[in-house]
């Protein structure tokens, strides 16, 4: 339902709920369950971020207890994409890492492989906006030989492939690889209104001056949010649409998109919006205001880990006059995606070997990275850790930490 042009969350979300039964349904047909996986993506679609975090520790305690690689990657796709919603980078970054690091264990099918593509592009997505342009260059390389990307189950390499050729300043085939995804889902028999290929591909053709093939890919991508009626994806397609707005309108439609998306849980995306709303008060000559947008982007992208962005509010701010200070990545946002991966799953009180089980790696790699942990926030124990965590998930979302997966 969440594919048909005309639905709405208000429709679709009671009946995902309902189908998911409070957990009965991942117990009685398991979490690699086709049902299972339609449902959560409702949930996530429809901005549920709370009910799919519930569904997923479900699905996660049920790839353990049966030892299914298919469920772990299930599980761990659908947090990545709710992480990277939630400009939880570091977490998007370490569950996209784990299911493409388990696919091998999959058996190549149709399935399989669209989970692979999703991997790919979801890590790719993490690391860019993070900062890490080369390792995201270099999983493109990798995986764009693994078959036909012009298809429906790999398709999503392709918008990988696109989002570092956009990050590399080659927006000509950033749009082409974007464009050819929207062409695969229509051939597949859907509108995929889920993926933002249409905002991508509206950024690319703003970079090559293609202004009227930029608002009809804003204007169709705001249509198909406000159709479905949740704050994050709606927030998102205005501000993309704001940066084709002339200087006159351009406050009002950034200053729009702010405020919507200041009701959802999109913190990383509200923080694009404050830094593009800064910037267009700046150059319409509202000093004041325009500051204080930047410095609350560049305070979200610091907590978000969002290298790029906090680096650009930076250097807005001190053309501006401000004297910010340099983003400063240091306590547990200094930790890598793997070390930050761990270090939850300890701060949960899992044991180094149930920890390495669940991750399909040794023990060892388990300790190593605790060890690095501790040194970098200068603790010693499993309590200090979970402190510390706890501190830094309300920073990041203004929401409860969470220690899925």
């Amino acid at each position: 339902m969440a594919s048909t042009p005309s639905a709405t969350a208000g429709d679709a979300l009671p009946l995902a709920r309902r189908a998911l039964a409070d957990g009965r349904l991942v117990a009685e047909q398991t979490a690699s369950a086709p049902p299972f996986g339609n449902a959560c993506f409702v949930l996530l679609f429809a901005e549920d971020f709370d009910g799919l975090d519930r569904q997923i520790a479900l699905a996660f305690d049920d790839a353990r207890s049966r030892g299914s690689a298919f469920a772990f990657v299930t599980a761990s796709l659908g947090i990545s994409m709710s992480d990277l919603l939630r400009g939880d980078l570091a977490r998007a970054i370490a569950h996209a890492d784990a299911a493409l690091s388990t696919w091998p264990e999959l058996k190549r099918t149709q399935v399989a492989d669209r989970w692979c593509s999703a991997a790919v592009c979801f890590l790719v997505w993490g690391l860019l906006d993070w900062g890490d342009v080369d390792r995201a260059r270099g999983l493109v390389g990798e995986w764009a030989g693994l078959g036909d990307l012009d298809s429906a189950e790999l398709g999503l390499i392709g918008v990988a492939r696109g989002l570092v050729a956009a990050a590399d300043g080659d927006d000509e085939d950033a749009l082409a690889d974007f464009l050819a995804y929207g062409e695969i889902s229509r051939r597949a028999g859907y509108e995929d209104r889920a993926t933002p290929w249409r905002l991508f591909a509206a950024q690319a053709a703003i970079g090559l001056q293609r202004d009227r093939l930029a608002v009809e890919l804003a204007d169709e991508a705001i249509a198909i949010a406000a159709t479905w009626g949740t704050p994050g994806g709606l927030g998102t397609a205005l501000r993309v649409r704001g940066l084709l707005a002339g200087p006159a309108e351009a406050t009002e439609r950034l200053g729009r998109a702010v405020e919507v998306l200041a009701g959802s849980h999109y913190r990383l995306e509200l923080a694009r919006a404050d830094y593009a709303l800064g910037v267009a008060l700046l150059r319409s000559g509202r000093r004041m205001d325009g500051r204080a947008a930047l410095e609350r982007a560049l305070d979200v992208a610091t907590r978000c880990g969002a290298t790029p962005l906090a680096e650009r509010a930076h250097a807005e701010l001190k053309i501006a006059g401000a004297r910010p200070r340099r983003p400063q990545f240091s306590g547990v946002a200094s930790l890598t995606a793997s070390e930050l991966r761990i270090a939850r799953m300890a701060a949960a009180e899992l044991t180094n070997r149930t920890i390495a089980q669940d991750l399909f790696v040794t023990p060892k790699t388990v300790e190593s990275h605790l060890s690095n942990v501790y040194r970098k926030l200068g603790i010693n124990s499993r309590r200090q850790l979970a402190t510390l965590l706890a501190e830094y998930a309300g920073e990041v979302s203004g929401r409860p930490a969470s220690l899925i997966g």
